[in-house]
């Protein structure tokens, strides 16, 4: 009664404060972000009413098949709870539902996707009219969201199911090995057996290949790993092969999923080939040296003078990793002092170029005439972090080192 009475206080106060601003819009949004928008001057009354109980449709999934026109069917019961006038269905990929990380949105999703609703249970009822065709072994969510007696939509109901394998012909398969392994790549053979009519390669960090078929495949449209394996595969490949990659890491895991397919494309079972690089540095203290270059700048479109300040990070030979920044000596005092510093070079960050293996020659963002401070810090080969490096230095106030030349390659030469 609180809670209603607040409400009421609130809509009163919000339409006395509209009558004095003179708004024509009314705009209701949900904790997820989505809205509702009328025009104020169609508007009669705001009433609040109370729905007791679940308005929900749950789902009990029967079985899945292809009919004899070698269409999909989804065979299950929808039960309706009593405070559920009617619900709406959908099926679609798990790994595009699992994207609505709450059942608010879900059921928003579910309430504008769907045009159909439902006002009576079902018992072995048969779901058809799918506008795509289901994948072979791929796991698939069956939602439904209860409607409720002002026709609002309320209530999530999720069931997921996996369809079956598909009828391969064969028992399409490959077999890897590792010819060659270095620091900062590895070459992996892969033979196919007589049933496998070619495959499909990927290369992930260990452990991350789920994760990027949850992240990309809603996006991509990927409704099982093979989608997403066969899409990324730089092609298909039929014969015995050797595949390099050279953009790797020293002493890191990582995966090769590969994808064997039969005479008609559909998927065998995914193999996984486990490889980690060789590795690098040793067992004493990891250490940086840092060495302060040039200030320079370079001129943008319009002419802009864009500072930049090199500076050399060097490990010693008992380093595995290093990682390295700059600070403005203003931030350091104010901010960070060692302890920010460390938290920061030390915590794991996923993108490229956090992790240093060899000498980096830094080209740094920097103003004249200002006090910054580089910083450095290694770990060796059983993971044990080095000391932290710093190297002081002031910018000048000059102009620094002049702006290489650039040509824009657009001469022309004509015969007279």
């Amino acid at each position: 009664m609180k809670r209603f009475i607040s409400l009421l206080l609130f809509a009163l106060i919000t339409i006395a404060g509209m009558a004095q601003t003179n708004p024509n819009r009314l705009i209701v949004v949900d904790k997820n972000g989505g809205y509702e928008g009328y025009v104020i001057n169609r508007l009669d009354s705001i009433v609040f009413r109370t729905v007791s109980g679940e308005v929900k449709a749950n789902i009990d999934f029967l079985g899945y098949e292809k009919n004899a026109q070698g269409n999909d069917v989804v065979k299950c019961n929808v039960t309706r709870t009593a405070a559920c006038n009617g619900f709406k269905i959908l099926v679609h990929p798990k790994s595009v539902i699992d994207q609505y990380k709450n059942d608010d949105a879900l059921a928003r999703y579910v309430d504008k996707n769907v045009q159909n609703t439902y006002y009576q249970d079902f018992a072995n009822a048969e779901l058809t009219g799918f506008d795509f065709e289901l994948q072979a072994n791929t796991a698939y969510s069956i939602v439904t969201v209860g409607i409720d007696e002002y026709g609002i939509a309320s209530d999530v109901s999720r069931t997921d199911f996996t369809t079956p394998a598909a009828n391969v012909v064969g028992n399409p398969s490959v077999t890897w090995e590792v010819i060659e392994n270095t620091k900062n790549s590895f070459k992996l053979e892969v033979v196919p057996n007589a049933d496998c009519a070619g495959y499909y390669v990927c290369r992930f960090d260990k452990g991350t290949a789920e994760e990027q078929f949850n992240t990309f495949g809603a996006w991509f449209g990927f409704a099982n790993m093979g989608d997403m394996i066969k899409s990324w595969s730089r092609q298909k490949y039929t014969t015995q092969e050797v595949h390099e990659w050279t953009d790797c890491s020293p002493s890191t895991a990582y995966e090769v999923y590969i994808l064997p397919v039969d005479v008609n494309d559909e998927y065998g079972s995914m193999v996984i080939a486990e490889v980690t690089t060789a590795g690098q540095g040793g067992t004493g203290t990891a250490e940086v040296t840092i060495t302060i270059g040039d200030f320079g700048y370079e001129l943008d479109d319009n002419g802009t003078k864009m500072y930049w300040q090199k500076v050399t990070y060097t490990p010693n030979d008992q380093t595995l990793l290093f990682r390295d920044m700059v600070i403005t000596k203003e931030a350091y005092d104010n901010e960070f002092g060692d302890e920010g510093i460390l938290n920061y070079l030390k915590e794991d960050k996923p993108y490229a170029g956090w992790d240093q293996y060899t000498t980096d020659e830094a080209q740094w963002n920097a103003e004249p005439n200002t006090d910054y401070i580089a910083f450095a810090i290694a770990k060796n080969a059983n993971e044990e972090w080095g000391p932290l490096a710093r190297k002081e230095f002031h910018t000048p106030a000059g102009t620094g080192v002049a702006p290489r030349f650039k040509s824009n390659n657009k001469l022309t030469l004509i015969q007279r």
